[in-house]
């Protein structure tokens, strides 16, 4: 009976684990507020294109999808495949009640059942905007069916990458489980693949790689079957071959994902094994410690201190999936890159360089490791909290590698960036310092943010495992005041007119703009607004030497000063803190 309804038994599995998931949203706030703006956006902008596109009413007649569309379909479907692949490893390696799912369901159908919660989580996600721009271009076209082959294509094109990704996450996955010395190597390893992948992203944001490359691949068709039934030129026998892959690839990637799977859930995994003899540490030293963390080291401060800042260190070594929220800034310059080296102009691409440096690396080497310093205790929480009751030590000790490390980072790798550009020595002395300082700030203000905003429920991030990575409210107000700070300093020595003005218009205009139309409403805010307006002349109106000068020393002091006043806060914090 179990094996000839496995069907409907995986669509059980798919609608169970998908109510799970909606679930642990609807319970952080948090959460389900940056995934409900995350998708607000996507589809106001889906919806504001659909009516733009319905507006113009463009005529579509004889026209012919090119490989450039393909390959940048195709390149999307092989960033959500790695997007995908990495939440199978990451998030959802093995089903949740599993002893209650592989007892009364087949592997099969638990497999079929996690693709189909994914795809639907990627549904619920993207699913309305795409919905929008179908019907504006079946509108446009006057062709009904091109709206459901568009929303036919996209649902193929969704599940065949979930398909796709389950196999490879399973692979990858079983290949630790059963191999000693890649569960051994996987965090490098990992990086390795981390490292090809966003190489290979940033050439192609480069254009060293064009798109019209992958407009041969199979899931570049998807655009093909997308315009059965209009009056776009595309391929019928492009779009059958994307019907087949899709199909046909969601049925054979099904098909090897099972025994994957089943040898992954059912199977001994050696990762037990190797992270205890990983977790060892040489005693002939007489310090495990500075062993485990070698070849960094912590020659200055108290004792305490430097035990902090060492198991601090030996944390992050142990569980670098919790730093991924660190690629973020390096995604988004790549992109960045990619659209400054389209404009043809090269030293719009290498000025900003050492600016950016200036900011980011102070951000990277602050928010590494003291984010979510109580969280990051674990179990021996209470543990830490009676054992050392100096608060001063432990603030100390987490803020010391970035002030030992970091900021020598930054002031050595700043200057270096600014060959690049066309800086004066003056600019360069000033990036520098500017540098060192946001480094000695950010390492600061981190242990205060992560306390005041601990996460202390662990989460499945990697492995099966459960680990505490830092809140999004921490790592959010961090960046916000290393990036706002450091940028705005930077911005007001390298560009003060262009600072200047973009501030007046901050003050003035956007800040202006909702006291003005709650003004035209009959709310008594025309008063706010014309005050905001007023600060932005009078922005306007300071020289510009000021502006240089000012907006350069002013936002490293106020850093500083915050820095100063989140230590103590840790420290109080730490030493009055008590656990439930």
């Amino acid at each position: 009976m179990a094996e000839t309804a496995w069907l409907r038994q995986a669509r059980l599995v798919a609608r169970t684990e998908f109510r799970r998931s909606v679930r642990k949203v609807r319970g952080s706030g948090l959460r389900m507020g940056g995934l409900l703006l995350a998708a607000g956006f996507f589809t106001l902008v889906a919806v504001g294109f659909s009516a733009l596109l319905v507006s113009l009413d463009p005529d579509l007649t004889g026209f012919v999808v090119p490989d450039a569309v393909r390959g940048t379909v195709a390149g999307q479907w092989l960033f959500a495949l790695v997007i995908l692949t990495q939440r199978v490893v990451s998030n959802f390696p093995r089903p949740d009640a599993e002893a209650f799912v592989l007892t009364t369901v087949p592997v099969r159908a638990a497999v079929l059942g996690q693709v189909l919660a994914e795809t639907y989580r990627a549904l619920a996600y993207i699913g309305l905007p795409v919905l929008a721009l179908a019907g504006a271009l079946a509108h446009v076209a006057d062709a009904p069916l091109l709206f459901v082959a568009v929303v036919f294509a996209f649902g193929l094109f969704v599940a065949s990458a979930t398909a796709v990704a389950a196999a490879l996450g399973y692979g990858v996955k079983l290949l630790v489980a059963r191999i000693p010395g890649v569960a051994r190597n996987r965090t490098a390893l990992g990086g390795v693949a981390v490292l090809l992948f966003f190489g290979g992203y940033a050439l192609v944001q480069l254009q060293v790689i064009d798109y019209a490359v992958f407009g041969v691949l199979p899931m570049g068709w998807f655009v093909d079957l997308a315009v059965v039934g209009s009056p776009v030129a595309g391929s019928a026998l492009l779009a059958v071959g994307a019907a087949t892959f899709g199909l046909g690839g969601i049925a054979l990637a099904v098909a090897l994902a099972a025994p994957l799977a089943g040898e992954l859930w059912l199977g001994d995994s050696v990762e037990g094994r190797v992270e205890r003899e990983q977790a060892r540490v040489g005693t002939a030293s007489g310090d495990p410690l500075a062993t485990a963390i070698s070849p960094l080291a912590f020659p200055v401060g108290r004792p305490a201190t430097r035990r902090v800042a060492q198991r601090t260190v030996l944390l992050a070594r142990r569980a670098p999936i919790k730093l991924s929220f660190l690629l973020t800034p390096f995604v988004l310059g790549a992109v960045g890159l990619g659209n400054l080296v389209a404009s043809g102009d090269l030293a719009a691409v290498l000025g900003p360089l050492a600016p950016a440096l200036a900011v980011t690396l102070p951000w990277l080497t602050g928010a590494a490791l003291a984010l979510n310093p109580l969280g990051d205790e674990g179990r021996v929480l209470p543990v830490t909290l009676t054992a050392l009751t100096d608060g001063r030590a432990y603030v100390h000790g987490l803020a010391l590698p970035g002030l030992l490390y970091g900021v020598p980072l930054a002031v050595v790798v700043t200057p270096l960036a600014t060959l690049a550009g066309d800086y004066t020595v003056l600019e360069v002395a000033c990036l520098t310092l500017l540098a060192g300082v946001t480094a000695a700030s950010s390492a600061a203000l981190a242990p205060g943010i992560g306390v005041a905003f601990p996460r202390l429920n662990a989460v499945r991030v990697v492995r099966g495992r459960e680990l505490v990575p830092p809140r999004f409210t921490a790592i959010a107000l961090h960046g916000a005041a290393v990036f706002g700070l450091g940028g705005f300093a930077a911005a007001a020595l390298l560009a003060p007119a262009a600072t200047r003005t973009g501030l007046a218009v901050v003050l003035g205009g956007l800040l202006a703009l909702p006291f003005d139309l709650a003004a035209t409403r009959g709310l008594p805010t025309a008063g706010v607004a014309a005050a905001l307006r007023d600060a932005g002349n009078a922005v306007a109106a300071i020289p510009e030497l000021t502006v240089r000068w000012g907006g350069y020393l002013l936002p490293p002091l106020v850093g500083l000063v915050l820095a100063l006043a989140a230590l103590r806060f840790a420290r109080r914090h730490y030493e009055r803190f008590e656990v439930d």
